[in-house]
């Protein structure tokens, strides 16, 4: 990794400002400072360690997509009488979360639903499904959910949700 000498300037600066304020980890501070301050590259990577590479926007968006689409999903099925859910496998059809071992949808989930108070439906739950089917079978689902909304001016009906329904495979 290369710095330019402006971004180590201002490295060096906010590393300085930083050992003034906490006096507890002054000295590891200044370490830093001397780091960037002094061209050692070869030490850069530590100093960035607790910054991610980023996710991308595309998993971003699709993370909050497949969560918009299971609400309003949800919240249908919430509308119908006992006698119709009685009528269907609920099962294939609910929300089990990401696979954490896949990571990327499991971690932007935990930040809409934790961090940005988004999707409050899922505090207190288990965000992961422990398997990458489904992330699968969402993106299944997904298109089929798109079009219905669309040519339902963005609700879904009776209509739209059997679509939907004869289109999920089943995970477990």
């Amino acid at each position: 990794m290369e710095l330019t000498k402006i971004e180590r300037a201002m490295l060096v600066n906010q590393y300085s400002i930083l050992a003034i304020l906490d006096n507890n980890n002054s000295s590891e501070y200044l370490k830093k400072a001397e780091i960037v301050s002094n061209g050692y590259e070869g030490f850069y990577n530590g100093l960035f360690e607790i910054i991610s590479d980023g996710i991308s926007v595309a998993i971003c968006d699709e993370t909050h997509e497949i969560l918009t689409m299971y609400r309003v999903i949800n919240n249908f099925i919430a509308s119908l009488t006992q006698e119709q859910k009685d009528n269907i496998n609920l099962d294939y059809i609910k929300f089990d979360g990401f696979d954490a071992n896949d990571g990327n949808h499991f971690v932007i989930m935990k930040f809409l639903v934790e961090v940005a108070n988004l999707f409050e439906e899922h505090q207190n739950s288990n965000f992961n499904s422990h398997s990458m089917a489904s992330l699968r079978r969402y993106r299944q689902i997904l298109p089929i959910y798109n079009q219905v909304m669309k040519e339902n001016n963005y609700r879904l009906n009776w209509e739209g949700f059997q679509k939907i329904l004869g289109h999920v495979i089943p995970t477990h």
